[in-house]
C-alpha cells in the first residue's frame, strides 16, 4: 500500500467504492484507512453503481459517470498514476514482480472487471502466458494454484539447487515439462532431492561397472558428469546417445557462470566470480540472468538519485528472478518511489494544463 504523509492524511484520504458517494469518501488516519481498503475501497476512482443516490444500495453494474474515468461498457480508462498503483497492490497480492506480460494481461481484466482486483488475478492465472511461466501451478478445478507466485519461484529455485549440488547444469534438466511434472505432483524440493542422491550414490558407487556398460551402449567413453545425467533423465540419455548434447553442456557451473558473467557485461554493468557463483547456485538461468541484468543499471541509477545504498547487479537479479525476500523488497522499494515520484510530476503537469483532474497519488 502507498505511504501517506501527516498532511496527507491530515487532509483526509480518498476513497472509492461503488456503492459509495459520487465524490467518494476520506479516511483520517491509518486504521480507518486499512479498514476501509479491506472493505473493498479503492484508492482509484471506480463506477457507482446503478441507482447509487450517494447513501449506498443500487445493482452491481457499472455506468458512465464523469470524473469516474468511466467510458463505458463497464470499462475504466486508468490513468499511469492508477496503473502504478493497481500494480504495486498486485506485487503485495502475488509476492512478486510479475513479468510484463502478465501485468499487461492482469491490468486489461482489472478494467474489464470493474476494478476487481480477484477477478483479475483469476483471468491472469488462466491465460496461457501465465501457464507458459508457472507451468503446473492452476489447479484443475481452474480457479486455486498450487503455490502463491513467489513460493513458486523458490521451489523451482529449490530444484534447481538440487541438480547443481552435484555438478550438472539444472537448466538442462529442470526443464518446463519437468518443472510443470514436479509441481502438479507437488513434490517437495527435499523429497525431490533425495531422489536425485539415490540416482547419484547408485551411479558413484558402480562406476566402473556403470561406465561400461555405457561405453558399450554409446561406442565412446563417456564422463561421469555424462553417465550421471543420463541416469537422471531419459530425454538427457537420449541426446548424448545422439551425439545433439555436448559434455560441457552438461557440466560445471563454471561454464554456466562464465554466461551470467558475460550478460552482465552486455547489459552495462558487472559483477563478481563470487557473485557469479551464488546466481548459480541459486538457480538462476542464463535467461532469468538476462532479463534481470536490462533492469539492473536503470535502478541502480534510481537508488542513487533516491539517495539510497547502492544495490548490486546480482542482488537485483536475486529479488526480481529468483523472488528472493531481502533483494526483492529493495527493488520495490525503489520503484515504488520511481512510481510515485512519476506520478507527482504527472499530476502536477495535468493541473497545471487543466487537461485532467482527479486523485494522484503520491
Amino acid at each position: 500500500m502507498a505511504q501517506f504523509t501527516e498532511a496527507e492524511f491530515k487532509a483526509g484520504i480518498p476513497l472509492y467504492r461503488g456503492d459509495a458517494p459520487s465524490g467518494g469518501e476520506r479516511a483520517y488516519d491509518l486504521e480507518s484507512l486499512n479498514n476501509a481498503l479491506s472493505n473493498n475501497y479503492s484508492l482509484t476512482p471506480v463506477g457507482l453503481f446503478t441507482g447509487n443516490v450517494g447513501a449506498g444500495g443500487g445493482s452491481p453494474t457499472v455506468t458512465p459517470t464523469a470524473g469516474t474515468g468511466i467510458t463505458g461498457g463497464g470499462q475504466t480508462q486508468l490513468s499511469q498514476s492508477a496503473k502504478d498503483t493497481v500494480l504495486r497492490d498486485a506485487e503485495q497480492k502475488f509476492g512478486t514482480v510479475l513479468p510484463k506480460e502478465l501485468s499487461e494481461i492482469y491490468l486489461e481484466a482489472y478494467v474489464n472487471n470493474a476494478n476487481d482486483a480477484t477477478e483479475a488475478g483469476l483471468v491472469m492465472r488462466q491465460s496461457a502466458e501465465y501457464e507458459a511461466i508457472f507451468p503446473g501451478n492452476l489447479n484443475p478445478d481452474g480457479a486455486t494454484v498450487k503455490f502463491t507466485e513467489s513460493e513458486y519461484i523458490q521451489q523451482v529455485t529449490a530444484y534447481k539447487k538440487k541438480i547443481d549440488s552435484i555438478g550438472i547444469n539444472s537448466d538442462l534438466v529442470i526443464t518446463a515439462d519437468r518443472q510443470k511434472e514436479l509441481i502438479e505432483n507437488v513434490v517437495s524440493p527435499d523429497e525431490f532431492g533425495q531422489r536425485v542422491n539415490t540416482v547419484y550414490g547408485n551411479i558413484i558407487d558402480a562406476v566402473p561397472e556403470v561406465r561400461e556398460f555405457y561405453n558399450r551402449q554409446f561406442g565412446r567413453e563417456l564422463t561421469d558428469v555424462e553417465i550421471i545425467a543420463s541416469a537422471l533423465d531419459p530425454q538427457i540419455n537420449e541426446q548424448v546417445s545422439a551425439g545433439t548434447i555436448l559434455p560441457q553442456q552438461l557440466l560445471s557451473q563454471k561454464i554456466v557462470q562464465a554466461q551470467l558473467g558475460a550478460e552482465a557485461l552486455i547489459a552495462g554493468v558487472d559483477i563478481s566470480l563470487e557473485e557469479a557463483a551464488e546466481l548459480r547456485q541459486r538457480g538462476v538461468s542464463v535467461q532469468s540472468a538476462r532479463a534481470g541484468f536490462a533492469q539492473a543499471e536503470a535502478i541502480q541509477a534510481a537508488a542513487a538519485a533516491q539517495g539510497r545504498q547502492q544495490i548490486g547487479a546480482a542482488d537485483i537479479v536475486l529479488g526480481t528472478q529468483v523472488g528472493e525476500p531481502g533483494q526483492l523488497q529493495q527493488v520495490q522499494r525503489i520503484l515504488a518511489q520511481v512510481r510515485s515520484e512519476s506520478a507527482a510530476a504527472l499530476g502536477a503537469a495535468q493541473a497545471r494544463t487543466g487537461e485532467v483532474t482527479g486523485l494522484v497519488e503520491a
